[in-house]
């Protein structure tokens, strides 16, 4: 099993938590100039007035670190709810004491309860508080986003957004328009192209000359026969109307060996 680190564990636990105020390294008090002091791995806290909830947790990498480390009772003090994290089965639910619960962290990094932490009803550990915002909390003289962000930045950020989206969509827009345009015009062509097309079979058929596609060198010998019946039986005052008639004659060739080759 590959292993995974504390730092590693309370990352997930960040991503769990990540509605809630997040304290790491949480401490019950003033550490200058006093020896015994509790620092916790993690200390959350849900935002709820209703239903206020301080849960702590333990974060355990090591077997034996579980079993020969007991500080945690300390702990317990500064949270409503106590959880031992650890890695996947790394301890079993029946080594954990009956006031804490117990969490892995799968392989997949996902949060799991295996044990839920029983609710103890007690007040706000004060030193706590105290130390989290005298230590832990930046007080701002100007609102701020989730981010970090000052108020000016976060609307000068979001019309830069803005104005580049909008710009993003103008663009494809036009690309779009300009596209769709070239669509028709092939289509147009196409339009003609079949008009000509159907133009040239319906005056091989009135001169009883089969159009079916896979016939073209038949097509080809009946064009040249045809041709030279009429050569033949005709005067020859007629031949610039018999030559006329071969130009119409390659026309409807070529238009039909183009059609032979789309197909």
């Amino acid at each position: 099993m590959v292993k995974i680190t504390a730092d590693e564990v309370l990352s997930k636990l960040l991503v769990k938590h990540s509605n809630d105020l997040c304290i790491s390294e949480c401490k019950d008090g003033p550490t200058q100039g006093v020896d015994n002091y509790s620092r916790m791995d993690l200390l959350v806290m849900n935002r709820s007035w209703s239903n206020m909830c301080f849960t702590g947790y333990e974060i355990k990498v090591s077997r034996n670190d579980f079993l020969r480390d007991d500080k945690w009772r300390s702990y317990l003090k500064m949270c409503n709810e106590f959880y031992f994290c650890t890695p996947w089965k790394m301890i079993s639910v029946d080594e954990v004491p009956e006031v804490a619960g117990l969490r892995y962290i799968q392989p997949s990094g996902r949060v799991y309860t295996i044990k839920k932490a029983p609710f103890r009803e007690q007040g706000v550990h004060v030193n706590t508080l105290l130390y989290i915002l005298m230590c832990r909390v930046k007080v701002s003289d100007e609102w701020r986003n989730g981010f970090g962000e000052k108020r000016v930045d976060y609307y000068r950020r979001w019309l830069a957004e803005k104005a580049e989206k909008q710009d993003i969509g103008h663009r494809v827009s036009y690309k779009v328009g300009e596209i769709v345009r070239a669509t028709q015009r092939e289509n147009q062509n196409l339009k003609l192209e079949n008009e000509n097309l159907a133009e040239l079979k319906q005056l091989a058929a009135e001169m009883d000359i089969p159009v079916s596609y896979g016939y073209k060198s038949l097509i080809k010998q009946r064009l040249e026969a045809k041709t030279k019946e009429l050569i033949d039986g005709v005067d020859k005052n007629l031949e610039r109307n018999l030559r006329d008639l071969q130009r119409v004659v390659g026309r409807l060739l070529k238009n039909i060996n183009g059609d032979e080759k789309d197909k």
